[in-house]
């Protein structure tokens, strides 16, 4: 799945704005409500190996950040913060020409997410990949600090019709393995070193027209680290947490791939789920 860029929008990571919920946490707020359910994945030694290590960073936790983290809050818990939309409907406005709009008025499907108003990132870019198209965000950061949040966002529309059979995805999802979702998604939507990443978290959630959800959190080990770093974990530590969302609609398959590292997880561990919770398709007009 290699891209040739296409198109590029303008405005970098600016998208439709609409106010967050208190409690100053971008809650994202779509016209179609999810219900979200969590499920039980069987993790692997090295998965429960990794959560012992990374424990509430990627299991999740009902406290405060900065307990559970000892990281720094840079914001009012107590202020109403406003969330943008990032969308690839942007990339084929009414009466474009070119490839990107053609593209997108062919598949008639647009997908988006909300991430925090304040996060800043590069330009979205339109790339061709086998059997449909990929819109990417990058380099996002935090304006207060300048530290970074992830390292991209990534949304893929894809022919793929074996989705279409009815439970496939569901089967995938239930299987467990990351061998199963691996093997159950289009070349390319996986990364090769995630080929043997470790599931930490999976849930699904479904929309008010029926569009069901799939949702993992996957790390993988790189493949060298220091003596000291292995003797002390037994695998070399991860250096980076990638979520993947899934959907299919009509004639489409719909990825959402974020990538974040380590330590920007961990600060900003609920911004960043928000986001992928937000992920959602629209049909075309």
């Amino acid at each position: 799945m290699r891209g040739t860029v296409l198109k590029s929008g303008r405005g970098g990571c600016r998208g439709a704005i609409h106010r967050a919920r208190s409690g100053g946490r971008n809650e994202p707020s779509t016209s179609s409500a999810c219900s979200d359910k969590r499920n039980v994945v069987k993790f692997s030694r090295r998965a429960s190996l990794g959560l012992s290590v990374f424990g509430a960073v990627l299991r999740g936790s009902d406290r405060p950040e900065s307990e559970a983290f000892g990281a720094e809050i840079i914001y009012d818990k107590g202020t109403t913060l406003q969330g943008k939309t990032l969308s690839t409907r942007a990339m084929a406005p009414a009466g474009a020409e070119g490839v990107a709009a053609e593209s997108q008025e062919t598949s008639g499907i647009f997908a988006s997410l909300v991430v925090p108003l304040r996060w800043r990132c590069g330009e979205v870019r339109e790339e061709a990949v086998d059997a449909g198209s990929r819109y990417v965000w990058s380099g996002f950061t935090d304006p207060v600090d300048g530290q970074g949040i992830l390292d991209r966002a990534e949304v893929a529309i894809l022919d793929y019709p074996r989705a279409l059979e009815a439970g496939y995805l569901d089967r995938v999802y239930k299987s467990g393995t990351i061998e199963a979702l691996g093997g159950g998604l289009p070349g390319g939507v996986l990364k090769e070193n995630l080929r043997r990443a470790d599931i930490f978290r999976a849930s699904t959630r479904q929309d008010a027209v029926g569009t069901t959800y799939y949702d993992w959190e996957l790390a993988a080990s790189p493949q060298a680290c220091t003596e000291e770093e292995r003797k002390m974990l037994g695998i070399c530590p991860y250096e980076s947490v990638t979520l993947l969302a899934v959907a299919a609609k009509d004639d489409k398959l719909v990825t959402l791939t974020i990538e974040s590292k380590i330590a920007s997880f961990q600060r900003y561990t609920k911004d960043i789920r928000n986001a992928m919770r937000s992920f959602k398709l629209d049909a075309g007009t």
